[in-house]
């Protein structure tokens, strides 16, 4: 399986490779990258078909649509501050679903700080967030929302609430 050879020749070079769901995590010189085996599903589009490692089946979707719409939702700067939060707190939160929770949480906000707009998703996440219905805009067959448990949503909820109560100077190192 390609998921598997993949791990297997990361791991067999030498990295610290690992699994998530559908990607394969590593570090290489202090950057955190996410690798996503897929295969694509013909040469006449960019739809590929990618392994879910936790409910152990392919789904398909489009990657370049994913980046597509990231970018377009222009929330990079609050992105990257959640996916430290998400790291230091050791949290179940993939990748893409935080991104698209930061661009739920920002709709329509104007907010000109930084730490204001960090803000607004912290009480997202602590708030509607468990309850919300994520899509895969590039397959709305694929619930996102659906790949993680309750209790980690709750985690996440959690996590947030104490973060709204922290300094923002002591929330990310």
């Amino acid at each position: 399986m390609l998921y598997e050879s993949l791990y297997g020749a990361l791991s067999w070079a030498g990295y610290e490779a690992r699994r998530q769901d559908v990607s394969i995590g590593l570090r290489v010189d202090g950057t955190d990258i996410d690798l996503v085996p897929g295969k694509q599903q013909t040469v006449l589009t960019t739809d590929h078909s990618l392994y879910r490692r936790k409910a152990d089946t392919w789904t398909k979707t489009n990657v370049l649509s994913h980046i597509s719409h990231i970018r377009n939702g222009g929330r990079q700067a609050e992105t990257r501050v959640m996916k430290l939060w998400r790291n230091q707190a050791r949290l179940q939160f993939p990748s893409f679903y935080l991104e698209l929770a930061v661009i739920e949480a920002l709709r329509g906000s104007s907010a000109m700080s930084l730490s204001f707009r960090v803000g607004e998703v912290y009480r997202y996440l602590a708030g509607p967030f468990a309850s919300a219905r994520f899509v895969d805009p590039a397959n709305t067959n694929n619930v996102i929302s659906n790949d993680l448990t309750v209790v980690e949503k709750n985690a996440i909820r959690f996590a947030a609430s104490r973060a709204l109560q922290t300094p923002w100077g002591d929330l990310v190192r």
